[in-house]
């Protein structure tokens, strides 16, 4: 048997859940919490892409306006809701979070995880 599939037997399937990286400001924060720590990159990412995909799917269909404000319906409020996503894995320490802390007045910090693949000696 090779070192390889040695490998693959004798590792867990089951990986650990690891600590967060950055400084946890929110263990389960609320909508409010989310909404009132959006950033002007969150709004911009939700409507560009909203934007970008919903003015893409008018141009594919041959400017078909009825299914395009369909489209427009559910591609606004699903990209908002990616953009609240990355909103609260930064309170909860995920995702950086320099100017949330500077906000919420605690100390940043980074605590960079172990790499897997290294052994530790």
């Amino acid at each position: 048997m090779s070192y390889e599939q040695n490998k693959l037997t004798t590792q867990p399937i089951v990986k650990s859940v690891d600590a967060p990286q950055y400084p946890v400001l929110i263990q389960d924060p609320t909508v409010s919490q989310v909404i009132s720590n959006f950033r002007f990159s969150d709004y911009a990412f939700g409507l560009g892409l909203s934007f970008v995909l919903t003015a893409g799917y008018y141009a594919a269909t041959y400017r078909h306006a009825p299914s395009t404000l369909g489209v427009s319906t559910i591609v606004f409020p699903s990209m908002m809701g990616l953009s609240g996503e990355k909103v609260s894995q930064r309170l909860r320490g995920i995702r950086e979070n320099e100017s949330e802390c500077k906000k919420h007045n605690k100390q940043f910090f980074f605590k960079p995880q172990p790499n897997p693949s290294t052994p530790f000696l």
